[in-house]
């Protein structure tokens, strides 16, 4: 089970306190109306409060949901409440509402819960292509939990096409997720490279569709057959099945891209220009750009000194193109002549890229 954050533990304490307190206004109650309201609201209330620490964060959204738009339903009629404060119907009006509140507040922290946790599992910076043969086992997994998916809905919407009923929740939602469906089984079966992008994205809209489904399905949850509701919630299982296979393969692909940094970064540039006399041109050209892009601001070399506390030598070596022949280690080379790019609004990026790894050519004493 995932673990619950404190807030959603200290909010199930106080809904267990106003379950207590409204047992206790039930047993003065002489009003059946009002009574009866109340057994209801305990009913759905005990059950939630017994399965919240056996459940996990998905199904503790839905249930706060569920109860928050029953208890809702439930409030206590005005014309009933219009007695002094300390009347038990008017306490049991003040729970009932506190219960209500209570729960959407555990419903709003969950959602942000899984909002923050899909986010972190499913987030590609970029569009990227990967070579179906390298990633092959986590592909089949995403796959099998597609086909799971597809099943799944099958079920539902046969399910409701037998029902008297004329709403179709989930066979709406399954018309909602065919297209990205769709997306995946074509970005993994068609051809030798996938886009990463594609597939994440496909995701993301199943997953946030299956969760709005559960939502609106919670504002008629009276009258919506059980059938229905555990449909749902294997629906919102293979989805969270779905999110998981995904982001599997996006471990493997980061992983993968790592590993290939580590090795490029462990020997030099395959760049047939790359040797000495190069790279002290480099040096040299960028020295005399910042040397002019200075005196055009009319900086003080000695002022740059001052506020970066760079030695006003390795300063005037920089702008010589002179500081990587020096005993300076390449860190402090690149990070000095770095600040000064960037102390006068040059473009760092562009022009550091060609001596960033001058380590690897221009033998020093570092």
């Amino acid at each position: 089970m995932e673990p619950i954050i404190g807030d959603i533990d200290v909010r199930m304490a106080r809904l267990k306190a106003n379950h207590n307190r409204l047992e206790t206004v039930l047993k003065s109650l002489n009003e059946p109306e009002v009574s009866d309201k109340i057994e209801i609201v305990l009913g759905v209330l005990f059950r939630f409060i017994e399965r919240h620490e056996k459940i996990d964060i998905h199904e503790i959204w839905q249930d706060a949901l569920n109860v928050h738009s029953l208890v809702s339903m439930d409030q206590i009629d005005s014309d009933l409440i219009d007695k002094p404060a300390d009347h038990p119907t008017v306490i049991a009006q003040d729970r009932i509402i506190s219960i209500s509140n209570e729960c959407l507040a555990i419903a709003n922290t969950a959602k942000g819960i899984i909002e923050s946790n899909t986010e972190e599992k499913i987030e590609v910076s970029s569009s990227e292509l990967i070579e179906k043969k390298k990633f092959s086992e986590d592909i089949d997994r995403i796959s099998g939990r597609i086909n799971d998916l597809e099943k799944v809905l099958q079920k539902a919407v046969e399910n409701e096409k037998s029902m008297k009923s004329g709403d179709r929740h989930l066979t709406n939602l399954a018309d909602k997720l065919s297209i990205n469906i769709n997306t995946i089984k074509i970005s993994i079966d068609v051809g030798e490279i996938i886009d990463l992008a594609v597939v994440e994205r496909s995701v993301k809209s199943i997953y946030s569709a299956i969760q709005d489904a559960g939502i609106s399905i919670a504002k008629y949850i009276r009258s919506v057959p059980h059938s229905v509701l555990d449909l749902l919630s294997k629906i919102r299982a293979t989805g969270n099945k779905l999110v998981e296979s995904t982001h599997e393969l996006l471990v493997s692909v980061r992983e993968e891209m790592q590993r290939k940094r580590s090795v490029s970064d462990a020997r030099p540039p395959e760049m047939p220009q790359y040797n000495k006399e190069w790279i002290d041109n480099q040096f040299k050209v960028i020295g005399k750009m910042i040397h002019e892009e200075r005196r055009k601001l009319k900086i003080e070399i000695s002022a740059f000194s001052s506020n970066t506390r760079i030695k006003i030598e390795y300063l005037r070596m920089i702008e010589n193109g002179e500081l990587h022949s020096t005993h300076l280690k390449p860190v402090y080379v690149l990070g000095f002549t770095r600040t000064y790019l960037r102390y006068l609004s040059m473009d760092e990026h562009n022009l550091m890229k060609g001596i960033k790894n001058y380590k690897y050519y221009y033998q020093s004493d570092s």
